[in-house]
């Protein structure tokens, strides 16, 4: 579970070219005012926001479940503007190809 501002581990995920996220709130707490952004990266150091299959950022501000479009090496989770007592679980499929 994040906290706010915290920023999920990264997974290393070249060989999966068919993915997508669920997020959903665990508990009463929930999102807590809060947003989950997916963001991806090829080096492992610079990260930004991924999109989903129309286009838009992939920015969750209550439960939900897109695809994820870009191939990136590695993709983390990170909770924004959140209260204090968040609980968010997130959840990938990948497929490989």
């Amino acid at each position: 579970l994040l906290a706010n501002n915290d920023e999920g581990q990264a997974l290393e995920l070249p060989y999966y070219a068919d993915r997508s996220v669920q997020v959903e709130a665990d508990g009463l707490s929930g999102f807590s005012g809060g947003a989950v952004v997916v963001e991806g990266s090829n080096d492992g150091v610079l990260y930004h926001t991924l999109n989903n299959d129309a286009g838009s950022p992939l920015t969750f501000a209550a439960g939900g479940l897109k695809q994820i479009m870009e191939l990136v090496k590695f993709v983390r989770p990170r909770l924004t503007g959140a209260g204090a007592t968040p609980k968010v679980k997130i959840t990938l499929l990948l497929v490989k190809t």
